[in-house]
């Protein structure tokens, strides 16, 4: 029977003031992120009428989506979908086509170099 392995690390008073500042300052940023993510989600299934007067309902009747389906048949969504879809294929292909290039070109010069140095210790 083998003991288990865990050490305990005992905290000093400052150690543990500075970790609850850092984890109440953590809570908060954390805070400041999802709140705002949650209400952009929650608005937009809710009739904007009903946003603007009463702000957020939760009652299921108040909510639609009818902004999805607004959003999802504009044609230049959907271009404008393909445009970054392209452009980012595209450069991907060319980014890599440079760097294949690069690194030819630097083999190139190694190869270079070793040949030099090795007809310099061959004399």
């Amino acid at each position: 029977m083998e003991k288990d392995m865990t050490i305990k690390i005992k905290y000093s008073r400052t150690d543990k003031i500075v970790l609850g500042i850092g984890y109440t300052l953590l809570g908060l940023f954390v805070l400041a992120i999802i709140v705002p993510l949650v209400y952009v989600v929650l608005a937009s299934f809710m009739d904007p009428t009903v946003l603007n007067n009463q702000g957020l309902s939760f009652n299921i009747k108040d909510w639609t989506i009818d902004a999805y389906r607004r959003v999802l048949e504009n044609d230049m969504i959907w271009r404008g979908f393909f445009n970054s879809f392209f452009y980012s294929i595209a450069f991907a292909a060319i980014s890599v086509f440079v760097t294949i290039l690069r690194s030819q070109s630097w083999q190139h010069i190694l190869c270079l170099k070793r040949n030099l140095s090795e007809e310099n210790f061959s004399m």
